[in-house]
């Protein structure tokens, strides 16, 4: 269930509108570093998502404080309460890999998640959504 992973690991997350379109083009720009980081087996340090329009989508931005913006690059650390938002406005795969590497390097400024609403659990939230994973 993806609302239990999201609470408990850090996520790369790929806000879209929800399109078939929306969603393929999150997968496409998601892909080259959710394969990388798969590449380490068990011992990776993210896991990737592709998030359409629906309620876990909504709890997830709640959550972390985030707009509505689409298409909106995050990265969610639940377990250290924080947010990274991507600054660039047209997402790529080599965005996507450079934002993905700069936080693996320690290199971001985290945001951290309120703490009235960081006691929001996200494994409440209904199952069905648009939440997907990526490899």
């Amino acid at each position: 269930m993806a609302s239990v992973v999201i609470n408990e690991r850090s996520c790369v997350i790929l806000f879209t509108d929800g399109s078939d379109s929306g969603l393929e083009q999150g997968r496409s720009v998601l892909s080259p570093a959710a394969t990388k980081e798969s590449e380490k087996g068990d011992v990776r340090d993210l896991l990737f998502f592709v998030a359409g329009e629906d309620e876990l989508s909504e709890n997830v931005r709640d959550f972390a404080d985030l707009d509505d913006t689409c298409p909106m690059l995050i990265i969610l650390d639940s377990p250290e309460q924080n947010v990274y938002v991507c600054p660039e406005a047209k997402l790529s795969p080599q965005v996507a890999s450079k934002f993905v590497e700069s936080f693996l390097q320690g290199e971001l400024t985290p945001t951290p998640i309120p703490p009235m609403i960081a006691d929001v659990n996200l494994a409440e939230c209904p199952t069905e959504s648009q939440v997907e994973a990526v490899v």
